[in-house]
């Protein structure tokens, strides 16, 4: 099934899509991203085994910023924690200002799940070849500006890390 990941909310143009069959993340706009207005898209999905432990072998993180493309990412970095941190409106203290307007569209997998029930998980095949499931978690940050707001979060980024 392909799944919209994230829409603007500026424009109202999908940015991404998550095709669960073969776990890929597709960003829609081309090569120079979705729309004018898109900044980052982050996308987590978040495997267990057929028991219910995280299994690493079934979880997937993509980050998309504008002026670098898609990247999967083998761990969580200071930028793609950056991008959710703001995304869900988790306050962090003690940082630099975030002093680029924006929006945050998208949601993680129990929104999703609240908002239509199963759309927060997707089914997986485990290496073994047994059935597993994935939780499904997708955010977008957009601006008038978008670089103003990419040079904001490496900013917060690089301070978070040091």
């Amino acid at each position: 099934m392909v799944r919209e990941v994230v829409r603007c909310p500026y424009c109202g143009r999908v940015s991404a899509e998550l095709d669960d069959a073969r776990v890929g993340l597709r960003v829609l706009g081309g090569r120079r991203g979705p729309c004018p207005h898109a900044a980052f898209v982050s996308v987590g999905v978040t495997g267990s085994d057929p028991a219910g432990r995280p299994d690493d072998a079934l979880t997937w993180l993509w980050l998309w910023t504008r002026g670098r493309g898609l990247e999967r990412l083998p761990r969580l970095t200071p930028l793609a924690e950056a991008v959710d941190l703001v995304a869900c409106g988790i306050p962090v203290e003690g940082g630099p200002p975030l002093d680029a307007e924006y929006r945050a569209a998208g949601m993680t997998a129990d929104e999703r799940d609240d908002d239509a029930p199963g759309s927060g998980t997707v089914a997986l095949v485990a290496p073994d070849g047994r059935a597993a499931e994935g939780l499904f978690d997708g955010h977008g940050l957009y601006a008038p500006d978008p670089a103003a707001l990419v040079a904001a979060l490496r900013r917060w980024a690089a301070w978070s890390a040091a």
